[in-house]
């Protein structure tokens, strides 16, 4: 599953 988070003030794309 793909998602988009905000962390430490910047885009994360986080694939898992």
């Amino acid at each position: 599953m793909a998602c988009m988070t905000i962390k430490y003030g910047r885009l994360i794309y986080v694939v898992q």
